[in-house]
């Protein structure tokens, strides 16, 4: 039996992190393999170790501006912390539950540690997720299996750049390390383009690992919906939070629609009284209350996944200035590009309360094949 260790981003509050490292730590083990994932620690970890001497990230934003915007989200982060501890704690358990599921090496705080004592596998998956971004504060190196010695075979699956271009520097380490991977796929089209420029050839787009599980699958780790009426959820991330209160509060005052709204991080706890806000949701308390939902709205790419996986209606909502390309290369390989929509473009309101519906049966055909190929990629990728 061979062994294979998982790098992707781990145990971090995160729904999307989260669900895609479950999938494919399954999918594997479903698949007869003893498989664990890589526990290397970032800056969200307690316990975390920065690495001296590794080429750090460049971030787009000045430096006054990213002071700024760090200082913000800590002290909203804090300050929302104090007044939703006991939510905050379920939260939490509730995360590491879902974590527990599945199997993890030693822990590894840096990429140090990892260099000087690295975990023996035949195989090395490195992805999914944003593992390549070079704009995130991690230490990305590790990423690109620079622990491992020569000779052993790393693959990677579904990975994302999290960007269209790369700085010029980033792309000398794409094209030094990425050499050395016996197989590369990636989730978005602007990754193929990437990786075609660094390395002169085309590399297939693979489904994100959360698709490799299908419904059925799913259902048993979910947890179960407590709502017993027929509600609209809205899972809102990134973008115009405001905007995204308004939709709420429009749903319920001149529609008259029952609304749940689950709270994506702690950045962003909040209390009403027009609707349901779910302060505590894990990912198994996430899905359950998709899977339940009779409408999806959502900015994010792992929330619309799970409303395709369960058959349900849904739209998915992007910035006025820049599209998500995994949103959009997603929803085009599935003929669903009509339930991607502008956020700041309300008369789409009554498009919501009254959507045409999706034929799932013509999604599900699509989707089989594009998951076939892609779990033939990675097994072969394996075997080979």
């Amino acid at each position: 039996m061979k062994k294979i260790g998982i790098l992707t981003f781990q145990k971090l509050e995160n729904y999307g992190a989260s669900l895609q490292c479950h999938a494919l730590w399954q999918f594997l083990k479903n698949s007869g393999y003893d498989v664990e994932v890589i526990d290397l620690l970032c800056r969200h970890h307690r316990g975390f170790e920065r690495t001296e001497g590794l080429v750090q990230y460049m971030p787009q934003k000045g430096f006054i501006q990213k002071v700024y915007y760090d200082l913000r989200v800590n002290l909203v982060s804090y300050v929302r912390g104090i007044f939703f501890q006991r939510e905050k704690e379920i939260r939490t358990r509730n995360f590491q539950k879902f974590w527990d599921i599945a199997t993890y090496s030693r822990e590894y705080p840096s990429t140090k540690r990892i260099k000087e004592s690295p975990p023996d596998y035949d195989v090395y998956i490195s992805g999914s997720d944003q593992v390549w971004n070079p704009n995130l504060k991690y230490d990305w190196e590790s990423y690109f299996f620079t622990f491992v010695s020569s000779g052993k075979k790393k693959i990677a699956y579904s990975s994302s750049f999290g960007l269209a271009e790369l700085p010029e520097y980033f792309m000398t380490y794409v094209k030094k390390y990425l050499s050395e991977f016996s197989a590369i796929s990636v989730r978005e089209r602007t990754g193929q383009s990437i990786i075609q420029n660094a390395l002169g050839g085309r590399v297939p787009r693979v489904v994100d690992p959360s698709f490799l599980l299908c419904r059925k699958e799913w259902a048993e780790f979910l947890v179960e919906s407590p709502e017993s009426d027929d509600y609209i959820l809205c899972v809102w991330y990134l973008y115009h939070w405001e905007n995204h209160l308004r939709i709420c509060a429009d749903l319920v005052k001149k529609y008259h629609k029952k609304v749940v709204l689950i709270v994506p991080s702690g950045l962003h706890f909040y209390s009403s009284k027009l609707f349901t806000v779910v302060q505590t949701a894990g990912p198994a308390e996430l899905i359950g209350y998709i899977s339940k939902a009779k409408m999806v709205l959502t900015d994010s790419f792992h929330v619309t996944v799970f409303s395709i996986i369960f058959g349900i209606q849904f739209y998915s909502f992007v910035s006025d200035t820049k599209l998500s390309d995994r949103l959009e290369t997603m929803l085009t390989d599935l003929h669903l590009e009509e339930r991607l929509l502008r956020i700041s473009n309300l008369s789409n309101m009554q498009k919501i309360v009254e959507p045409d519906r999706i034929n799932y049966d013509e999604v599900q055909n699509t989707l089989d094949a594009l998951c076939n190929a892609s779990k033939s990629f990675l097994l072969d990728a394996i075997e080979k």
